[in-house]
């Protein structure tokens, strides 16, 4: 709550909150970045595979929707 209005919720304190896996055991380079390429690239790769079956699904509902409506596949 960020203001006394406002509803609890459902969620107790301290267990709605992700707990970060990096690992601590990657180098810093002199200006203080910490990025390592291929864990950023791995996330990438997995974040393109959920959008695609997420984006893939919603077109299959519109898909039955449409022939639900009679309108077809081309529709």
């Amino acid at each position: 709550m960020t203001a006394a209005g406002h509803l609890g919720g459902t969620i107790e304190p301290n267990r709605g909150t992700a707990l970060s896996t990096r690992a601590d055991d990657f180098e810093t380079t002199p200006s203080g970045n910490a990025v390592v390429l291929e864990e950023e690239m791995a996330r990438l790769a997995e974040t393109k595979m959920d959008y695609d079956t997420i984006t893939g699904i919603y077109r299959k509902q519109v898909s039955m929707l449409k022939t639900a409506l009679g309108r077809g596949q081309s529709g």
